[in-house]
């Protein structure tokens, strides 16, 4: 562990966030595509319009669709666009469209870790708006309100910079 600050937890009661090391895939991914990882510094929420409801779910359907799940492998390496992929080849994929296509920020565009009912562990994308953080994940066509029902979040990309991971 990195560091630890305390965070809003949007009530009374704060939480404390520890900087983790980011999983080796990103770490990797971003080396062999430097324009994935996006810019340091934290920008505000996007503003949430029916425009860009219809974009988050116009993306997730389509990168769902393009790409053939296979099973997860923690050796492969993450990919955009890949004809076969993991959980993380699909949250890198939508991540990549959103920043390179749609102009949003990288800050408002965060890779999560998570474990997911059946104990599997999965990354998702978290897209951070003006009307609340909402999901992107590979398992479903429905945009999801973060957390998703019996998801646990492992560790999630800092706002403020793509390559510090944030443990709460």
């Amino acid at each position: 562990m990195v560091s630890g600050r305390f965070a809003d937890a949007g009530t009374a009661r704060r939480r404390l966030v520890t900087n983790v090391l980011a999983p080796p895939g990103w770490t990797n991914f971003v080396l062999a595509n430097p324009a994935e990882r996006g810019r340091d510094g934290e920008t505000p929420p996007v503003t949430w319009t029916p425009d860009f409801a219809r974009l988050f779910g116009e993306v997730n359907d389509q990168v769902n669709e393009d790409i053939a799940a296979c099973e997860a492998d923690v050796d492969k390496p993450w990919r955009v666009w890949p004809p076969d992929g993991c959980c993380h080849d699909f949250a890198c994929t939508k991540r990549s469209v959103f920043m390179q296509d749609d102009g949003i920020p990288s800050s408002c565009l965060l890779l999560a870790e998570v474990q997911i009912p059946d104990a599997e562990y999965h990354l998702v994308l978290v897209v951070r708006t003006t009307n609340g953080q909402i999901t992107l994940d590979n398992l479903t066509p429905a945009l999801l309100t973060w957390p998703p029902p019996g998801y646990n979040l492992v560790k999630m990309q800092s706002a403020a910079n793509p390559d510090l991971w944030e443990k709460v």
